[in-house]
């Protein structure tokens, strides 16, 4: 039965305010970051807590990688069983498996709604009832939340049933070094994982019980995609398998698209600009503008206008932009150059 797990401030000697995450820092549609399996997990202290830690992993090994892709759950394979989501995590796995994770993001929350994949022995789906919190927001230090898990995994003419709970705690932040770089103002978060996979089969059933802890160091740069994980997994009190994950910096993706319609004029631009886009999509409508580097550098949220609004650009440098226009299902991404 295989399982799907997915599942900070000291420098140079001076002491760095509290950081706090919010529901703004979190990962979006047009984004994408590559992470790197730890070959040496087992070797990760994890027990630095508190204000101010220093979390020093420069001898961790990193090696397969992956590209995850954030996007749009609209029209994607397996969205119509995960009607809420806001957001969609599409990823390949190294036999060639296409999978996606869907999302629902809020200003007071990230959860998990579940997943859908494809394999040789059919389609998989596997929905969370609740839907299994990563964040509530605000998220600081001492943030703590414990909730119920529940849901179920369809593969092919099977059916697993979960059930549990889990405990999520933020128990320091400070300064992160890995293979990666040095990372500063970095929030751990640590979750606790108690369930059981029951299936019921030839009359009988067949019970797993997973006690689950997870490490994972996330910031506002790194948009909420842990920097760095830890997971240790012990099924039916067996010694537990200890694996973890490095990953970058998510940064958005260059290539425009046109899922959201809209165009940006003058462009190149000087002084402002305008976007025009369908007045049926102004509800709940925000524009973002990135830098080529995927740094977000403006932002303007719940527009109003009725099909067209100005954007000032005097304290915008001259080079290349691209801006993003969403609202909560679609969003489109254009290249924007201010002279």
């Amino acid at each position: 039965m295989k399982k799907i797990i997915l599942f900070t401030l000291l420098f140079g000697g001076k002491l760095i305010a509290q950081p706090t995450f919010t529901s703004n820092d979190m990962i979006d549609v047009g984004f994408s970051y590559s992470s790197k399996e730890i070959t040496n997990a087992s070797t990760a202290n994890v027990t630095a807590t508190g204000a101010n830690s220093v979390w020093n992993y420069s001898n961790i090994n990193a090696g397969t990688t992956t590209v995850f892709s954030y996007v749009s759950p609209i029209g994607k394979p397996g969205a119509s069983n995960f009607p809420a989501s806001t957001l969609c995590q599409q990823s390949t796995s190294t036999q060639g498996n296409i999978g996606y994770s869907f999302y629902v993001k809020s200003s007071t929350l990230f959860s998990f709604d579940g997943i859908f994949s494809t394999t040789a022995a059919g389609p998989t789906v596997s929905q969370f009832n609740p839907n299994m919190d990563i964040y509530r927001f605000p998220l600081t230090l001492n943030s703590a939340f414990t909730q119920p898990i529940g849901g179920t995994t369809t593969v092919d003419v099977f059916t697993y049933y979960r059930e549990g709970s889990q405990t999520s705690t933020c128990d320091g932040f400070g300064t992160l070094t890995t293979t990666l770089g040095t990372f500063q103002n970095v929030l751990r978060i640590k979750t606790i994982q108690l369930y059981s996979d029951s299936l019921s089969f030839d009359g009988g059933s067949i019970v797993s019980n997973y006690e689950i802890e997870i490490y994972s160091w996330i910031s506002a740069a790194s948009k909420g995609i842990p920097l760095m994980s830890i997971s240790s997994i012990s099924i039916d009190n067996a010694a537990p398998t200890i694996f973890g994950t490095l990953s970058s910096e998510p940064a958005l993706r260059i290539e425009e698209t046109q899922t959201l319609p809209f165009s940006i004029f003058p462009n190149p631009a000087n002084e402002d600009f305008s976007i025009q886009f369908p007045q049926d999509l102004k509800a709940n409508l925000n524009a973002e503008i990135y830098s080529v580097t995927g740094k977000l550098v403006k932002s303007i949220s719940n527009i109003t206008s009725t099909s067209t609004f100005n954007i000032a650009t005097g304290d915008l440098a001259k080079g290349t932009y691209f801006i993003v226009l969403k609202n909560d299902k679609i969003s489109g991404v254009q290249k924007l150059i201010i002279m």
